[in-house]
C-alpha cells in the first residue's frame, strides 16, 4: 500500500496514529511509505491562537517512530518520505520549520534502517502516482489513503482509494 497525504482536511501525524490501527495495519499492507507532516507544520502557522491543531517537533518525532516500529514487523518494504513545502526561500517560515520536519524524518529514517525517498519539489499527488504504479508493475496491490480525491484517477483490480469524509471521523474506500 501507498500511504500518503495530499491535500484535503488537515490531517496530523496525530490524527494518523488515531486510525493507524484501522488504516494501515488492518489492511496487511506488503509495501507502505508514509509522507506526513506538512499539516503538522502548517497548523502552527496558520492557527496561532490555537496550538493544539499543530503538532510540535518532540510530539512528531515520538508519534512518527512509534507508528513505524508498529508498521515495520507487519510490513515487507517500508519506506520514509520528507514532508516538504516548495519554497525557494530558506528563510521562509514554513520552509525552515519543514526542514526541520524533514530532518525527523531522515533521522527516523536512519535509526530505523528503513529506505528515505526525498520527494521535494514534487506534489504528494505526483509521489504517491509514482509509487503506485511502481508497486503495480512489481504486482503488489495497493491502498492510498487520502483526503485528496484525485487518487480516484489511479484506481484499478490493484489499486484501492480510502479517503477521509467529515475530516478523520468517517471513511469511504474506493475500488
Amino acid at each position: 500500500a501507498a500511504l500518503g497525504r495530499a491535500s484535503g482536511a488537515p490531517v496530523t501525524v496525530r490524527d494518523l496514529a488515531n486510525r493507524w490501527d484501522t488504516d494501515v495495519i488492518a489492511e496487511k499492507p506488503e509495501t507502505l511509505c508514509i509522507m506526513i507532516g506538512i499539516n503538522d507544520v502548517w497548523r502552527q502557522l496558520d492557527s496561532p491562537l490555537r496550538p493544539d491543531l499543530g503538532v510540535g517537533p518532540d510530539e512528531y518525532r515520538k508519534t512518527l517512530s512509534q507508528l513505524v516500529a508498529a508498521a515495520k514487523p507487519h510490513i515487507q518494504t517500508l519506506h520514509l518520505a520528507t514532508p516538504y513545502f516548495i519554497e525557494p526561500n530558506r528563510n521562509d517560515a514554513l520552509r525552515a520549520r519543514m526542514d526541520e520536519y524533514g530532518t525527523i524524518v531522515r533521522e527516523i529514517a536512519a535509526m530505523m534502517n528503513i529506505p528515505i525517498r526525498e520527494l521535494a519539489g514534487y506534489e504528494a499527488d505526483d509521489g504517491i502516482g509514482t509509487l503506485t504504479k511502481r508497486a503495480t508493475a512489481e504486482g503488489v496491490d495497493t491502498m492510498i489513503v487520502s483526503g485528496d480525491l484525485d487518487g480516484l484517477q489511479l484506481v484499478d483490480d490493484h489499486v484501492r482509494l480510502l479517503t477521509t469524509r467529515m475530516g478523520v471521523a468517517a471513511t469511504v474506500i474506493y475500488d
